[in-house]
């Protein structure tokens, strides 16, 4: 697919975040977005006084993605809620997503449907536990 998406948290990353990252990155042929949770989306989240910083959430992302592919362009945006890049910019083909977010994809394509603009593929990865 020329553009995917996927979107997160991605605190302290780890193995299940690797996977995500790595199965979007070898999706995409030309450009990755990738929405890093904001704080203010964080504001419930559980241990959220544990979680690092935005900034160093999205560096982290950005180092071990450009470990992966130096080949496309990777575009990092904060998330203020759950729909991000995905109902705006008509070019994301593809989601990847982890199976446990899968149900919750229909309502992104229903919105994008609402708009005009054309579903994403949803790519859902098995996580290794």
């Amino acid at each position: 697919f020329p553009h995917v998406a996927l979107g997160g948290t991605f605190d302290h990353l780890h193995i299940g975040h690797k996977i995500l990252l790595t199965a979007a990155a070898l999706t995409a042929t030309q450009k990755l977005t990738i929405g890093v949770s904001a704080e203010t989306l964080l504001v419930k989240k559980k241990y959220k006084d544990y979680l690092e910083p935005y900034r160093a959430r999205e560096l982290g992302v950005l180092l071990f993605l450009r470990r992966i592919r130096k080949d496309i362009i990777f575009e990092l945006e904060p998330l203020y809620d759950i729909y991000g890049p995905t109902i705006v910019d008509a070019s994301v083909a593809a989601l990847v997503v982890s199976q446990e977010t899968l149900n919750g994809c229909e309502v992104l394509n229903d919105k994008r449907g609402e708009r005009g603009m054309p579903p994403m593929q949803i790519l859902a990865v098995d996580l290794v536990s």
